[in-house]
């Protein structure tokens, strides 16, 4: 069993879509939140993987206003499909907290493979 942990130090961001001309599409922020979590978890070594695995995430947020804790996974699941895992049908397990921090934001990401 091999596991991968790694901090992205930026803010974490709910999954928002826009609706236009028949068509959804992600907004800038949630498009730069996966690319930047793409990138950590390659610099940290995550490869893809054709078994089962388990993802654990902390959001720490720094502003007032919390928003839903199942778009804040979504987005960061949907962030490691490609890298992580191929479908995320594999993803058997997700622990995930959202938590209030006075100075810190990121996500801390685990990813465990079976």
């Amino acid at each position: 069993m091999k596991i991968h942990k790694f901090f992205v130090p930026t803010r974490p961001r709910e999954l928002k879509h826009r609706f236009g001309k028949g068509r959804i599409f992600c907004s800038p922020e949630t498009k730069e939140y996966r690319r930047v979590v793409s990138i950590y978890a390659k610099l940290k070594g995550v490869v893809l993987s054709k078994w089962p695995i388990k993802l654990a995430f902390n959001f720490y947020i720094k502003n007032k206003r919390l928003a839903d804790l199942s778009n804040y996974i979504k987005n960061a699941e949907q962030a490691l499909q490609g890298i992580a895992f191929k479908n995320d049908n594999q993803v058997e397990e997700i622990i995930a907290r959202r938590i209030k921090h006075p100075y810190l934001e990121g996500t801390d990401i685990t990813i465990e493979y079976a």
